[in-house]
């Protein structure tokens, strides 16, 4: 009696399951995930259109387990300071055209809007190329890998950019849809009043 009560309770709870994936999917697609709106801070208008993540995510919560959250992708507030040493996660609304066309028609124009010289030696319009990786016959493609190094006066950055497998295997259609399968990193070194 015991193993067929179980049995029952087993079925329930996978049907249950699987009417939740759906309305998940539903939920996760109407979360508007707040963008950076242009402000006072130079920050703002550098990734203006991007949402910040958050600082140091893969030492919080690793890819994997964010790969399996319908809410991988978390707005949150810009800190009033970026301090050297730590990676700083944006993520940016599709299309991206595998980010080339940010760094190339976004990012670098804003940075020397606001000042900043690129930095980086062998460069194509101050934009580091760093390769192709992560080849993927599931999503079809990989990915451009790139980075942007800048400075001004005492400030020193990058803005790199990689696959982000939080979102490119993301069980979640929504969350596959929304974003574009990579990250933005910034890292600051000295002091940048950003």
């Amino acid at each position: 009696m015991t193993a067929k009560r179980a049995l029952k309770w087993g079925l329930l709870a996978l049907v249950g399951a699987v009417a939740l994936v759906p309305l998940i999917n539903r939920v996760s697609r109407s979360i508007q995930v707040p963008l950076i709106e242009r402000s006072f801070r130079p920050a703002s208008r550098i990734f203006e259109g991007f949402a910040y993540s958050g600082v140091d995510l893969e030492e919080m919560l690793g890819a994997g387990l964010r790969a399996l959250s319908p809410f991988p992708v978390a707005g949150q507030v810009m800190p009033p300071k970026f301090v050297p040493g730590h990676y700083y996660t944006f993520h940016h609304p599709p299309p991206t055209d595998d980010g080339m066309r940010i760094a190339q028609e976004v990012l670098a124009p804003r940075l020397r809007a606001e000042g900043f010289e690129m930095t980086q030696g062998a460069e194509v319009n101050g934009i580091f190329y760093r390769g192709f990786a992560h080849l993927d016959f599931v999503h079809g493609g990989g990915i451009t890998s790139w980075s942007i190094q800048f400075k001004q006066s005492d400030c020193m950055g990058i803005i790199s950019y990689a696959d982000a497998p939080e979102i490119r295997n993301n069980r979640w259609s929504a969350v596959r849809d929304r974003w574009d399968p990579a990250v933005y990193v910034l890292k600051v070194e000295g002091s940048c009043d950003l």
